[in-house]
């Protein structure tokens, strides 16, 4: 099968529509994971606010120590979740980076705009991808 044959091949095009599901899938995920993030961010922000006010009554004699103990327990909780979520961000920047076949850049956390070429000819007939010429 020529070169030009192997793009329009039936087991090419499938793995071409299942290697773009699956960069959909995984942006979506990463979607997902930074707006989560940005959200438990600002919840961290807010319940650092409650905390300070709770704090301050609590100096007062205007609140319990059980309330203080609840809030710091709630923002320590907010800043594990923000932890997974960060985590789950470079997980899914590697998976997408790894899918489109670059590198992935540990300081900026995206993959670099160095793409890797294909495969030779002979691997890709080794894969079922191509038949080899007769």
């Amino acid at each position: 099968m020529p070169v030009n044959n192997l793009l329009v091949s039936p087991v090419f095009r499938a793995f071409a529509v299942s290697l773009s599901a699956e960069v959909v899938r995984t942006w979506y995920q990463l979607a997902e994971a930074s707006a989560r993030l940005r959200l438990l961010r600002d919840q961290i922000g807010a319940n650092e606010k409650i905390f300070s006010l709770i704090q301050s009554r609590f100096e007062n004699g205007q609140a319990d120590r059980a309330d203080v103990i609840r809030l710091d327990q709630l923002l320590e909780s907010t800043h594990e979740q923000a932890h997974v979520a960060k985590s789950a961000i470079g997980v899914f920047n590697h998976q997408l980076a790894v899918l489109l076949g670059r590198s992935f850049d540990q300081k900026d956390g995206c993959p670099s705009s160095r793409v890797a070429g294909l495969p030779p000819y002979r691997k890709l007939c080794s894969f079922g991808i191509a038949e080899p010429a007769a």
